[in-house]
């Protein structure tokens, strides 16, 4: 399972200014605090860690005990927004404000969509870190791969998916083929297969089912000994396994079991 951890800190202090989006008074007896992001990690089903830095543009939103909203901004501006000390708030984050608008990102391609929360303390006068774990992102991704066994037969190959909103769905090719596209979990992503051998143009389409969030599925390609193009569906090897292997005819284009 992958973790995206969130640390943030409070920085305690005792002017006298309004704090949080409320306009609520602060005193100088009661104190302020701040809360600045300082990092997040990527947590990986090995338990290693990777840095991610770049989380400036991050959604963050703060909420008293009410649940009232003290703050919603980017993470770069939270680090100036000042918190009555003495007071527990819930801070949430996502890098996008929403699942539509994680699957749009990229030209349509979309990216992953990862949201967490956890409660701080904001104390007068101390310093408080906070760690809001993400975990597994809140999307599926689909991926193709192009066996070299295929790639350096078939001529003008292209595997197009269906993506709502991007008219004529996402083209995987030689120049894409490193690339993701991002769904609601569990969507059914219909996809056409285009090549050509010796001159003579082949078609195949199908249907695939993602996965659970946080999943990824491959369609990998690939011409068999018998001259057969084998399309097998696999989830990455980070998750979860499931196999399921489609034959395609070389010849015909239609479908052969077994």
């Amino acid at each position: 399972m992958k973790h995206r951890i969130l640390s943030f800190c409070t920085l305690g202090a005792t002017i006298c200014l309004a704090a949080c989006t409320a306009g609520e008074a602060i005193s100088p007896e009661e104190g302020v605090g701040y809360i600045a992001l300082e990092g997040v990690t990527t947590e990986v089903v090995t338990r290693a860690e990777r840095s991610v830095t770049d989380v400036d543009a991050w959604n963050v939103t703060v909420k008293d005990a009410d649940q009232a909203e003290k703050f919603s901004g980017t993470a770069a501006e939270l680090a100036n927004q000042a918190f009555l000390a003495n007071t527990t708030y819930t801070v949430e984050v996502s890098n996008f404000a929403s699942l539509s608008d994680a699957l749009t990102a990229n030209s349509g391609w979309g990216e992953a969509w990862y949201n967490g929360s956890n409660t701080v303390a904001v104390e007068k006068g101390r310093t408080a870190t906070v760690a809001v774990a993400c975990g597994t992102a809140d999307n599926a991704r689909l991926g193709v791969v192009f066996d070299a066994s295929f790639a350096s037969t078939a001529e003008g190959y292209t595997l197009t998916v269906s993506k709502g909103g991007v008219d004529g769905g996402l083209v995987f090719n030689a120049a894409t083929a490193d690339k993701y596209a991002y769904y609601e979990a569990g969507a059914s992503v219909a996809y056409v297969l285009t090549y050509s051998f010796n001159g003579l143009a082949k078609r195949y389409e199908g249907t695939v089912t993602l996965g659970t969030d946080g999943t990824q599925k491959t369609l990998h390609v690939m011409l068999n000994s018998n001259g057969k193009v084998n399309l097998s569906i696999s989830y990455d090897d980070t998750f979860e396994n499931d196999i399921v292997d489609i034959t395609v005819d070389g010849g015909s284009g239609e479908v052969i079991n077994g």
